[in-house]
């Protein structure tokens, strides 16, 4: 048996109760908690965090 994500299959299950997750993302997407996110570099500051810490040990 293989296994999938979810995300992978969602579109193609029959049920509704997955829809939930798209409406999420689609009003995350317009929101102001996404517009702050947006602004954060995330990723340089975990590539930094990673990088300091790799230094102290």
């Amino acid at each position: 048996m293989k296994l999938r994500k979810i995300s992978d299959i969602t579109p193609t299950l029959p049920f509704t109760e997955f829809d939930f997750l798209q409406h999420y993302r689609d009003s995350f997407a317009k929101s102001e908690l996404e517009r702050i996110r947006a602004q954060l570099p995330l990723k340089e500051l975990a590539a930094e965090l990673a990088t300091r810490t790799h230094k102290r040990k």
